[in-house]
C-alpha cells in the first residue's frame, strides 16, 4: 500500500508474477453543497474553502458508485489470480 499519493490518494499493487498489468482508478471527493435532506446518512460535513469560508459538502456526483465499483472490480481480480 502507498499513501499520500496527490496529497490524500492511496494506491494498492496486488501482484500474480509476471503478465499483463492492470490499472484501475477511482475518484471519491465532495461538492461545495448542503445536502438537504433528512435521510440518516446525510452529510453533515463542513469544510474550509480556498478563501477561508466554511462551507457544507456532499457526495453528489456518482464518484461513491465509481469507488464500488472500482472495489468490486478489484476484489473480482483478486479471487480469479488463480484462473
Amino acid at each position: 500500500m502507498h499513501s499520500s499519493i496527490d496529497g490524500h490518494g492511496v494506491v494498492g499493487v496486488f501482484s500474480n508474477g509476471a503478465g499483463k498489468t492492470v490499472l484501475m482508478r477511482a475518484k471519491l471527493d465532495a461538492l461545495p453543497i448542503l445536502e438537504e435532506t433528512t435521510l440518516p446518512y446525510r452529510s453533515e460535513r463542513r469544510m474550509l474553502n480556498r478563501y477561508g469560508n466554511t462551507r457544507p459538502v456532499m457526495h453528489a456526483c456518482g464518484h461513491d458508485m465509481n469507488m464500488a465499483a472500482l472495489l468490486t472490480a478489484a476484489d473480482l481480480l483478486k479471487a480469479a489470480a488463480d484462473e
